[in-house]
């Protein structure tokens, strides 16, 4: 099990020539992290203005495994650094609808849809999908 990292720029046609793929410190319009120590992992790259959606159940990091004294909690200091940050443990949330945490992913998805911050819609991925079945 480890950490899976990926930058995604989406850019409008009219938009000015983009040099590069990866995403400026700092520039960040969403984050989103499906744990709390990976979302700030990655801060560097968010200004206080960055919608973030974050899975507020934590992962141990590996070295954290084998400590006797817990580690402060993550979900405080995204608080701080973020304005209304959306934080929900979708493991939980993910479990109860179909018996497995492993769907987390889906359902922030469908909250970053949601909450507008997706060029695109619930229905524009279900019309994926119907292409291509």
């Amino acid at each position: 099990m480890g950490t899976v990292y990926s930058e995604l720029r989406m850019v409008r046609s009219e938009a000015p020539i983009i040099i590069s793929s990866q995403i400026p410190k700092g520039e960040a319009h969403l984050l989103i992290a499906l744990e709390p120590w990976e979302a700030l992992r990655f801060a560097h790259y968010c200004s206080r203005q960055t919608k973030v959606i974050v899975n507020t159940d934590v992962e141990l990091l590996f070295v954290e495994r084998y400590f006797t004294k817990p580690i402060e909690h993550p979900v405080d200091q995204l608080k701080e650094l973020f304005y209304e940050p959306i934080l929900k443990n979708y493991s939980i949330l993910s479990q109860e609808l179909t018996s497995s945490k492993k769907s987390a992913n889906i359902l922030i998805l469908q909250d970053a849809i949601q909450n507008q911050l997706l060029p695109f819609s619930l229905e524009d991925i279900e019309a994926l999908n119907e292409y291509y079945e």
